[in-house]
């Protein structure tokens, strides 16, 4: 399912919630803030041109980077690798990218 994502897959999605289940108790509400290309690729070879998505989650809790499982009403189930990337009093930013 995954290999068939693509920008255009989540772009509808920014701003709506994704739940992530860190590790086994630790439940958390992601808000998906970007859906992004990453530069301009030519390869015509590609499944798909690569992206980014960048989610925003509650102050506190900040997981390692790890492959997580998310839902999402819109787009249902997935698994992703979520990398913190920023941490503030408001809270922590994580990053998907899809080559």
């Amino acid at each position: 399912m995954l290999n068939t994502f693509s920008v255009a897959t989540f772009s509808p999605c920014v701003g709506q919630v994704f739940h992530a289940q860190f590790g086994d108790t630790v439940r958390a509400e992601l808000a998906l803030v970007e859906a992004s290309p990453l530069g301009t690729d030519t390869d015509t070879r590609r499944a798909r041109a690569p992206f980014r998505l960048m989610f925003r989650g509650p102050a506190g809790v900040v997981a390692p980077q790890a492959i997580y499982s998310l839902e999402n009403e819109s787009l249902g189930q997935m698994e992703l690798f979520l990398v913190p990337i920023s941490a503030d009093a408001t809270g922590v930013t994580y990053e998907a990218v899809f080559t």
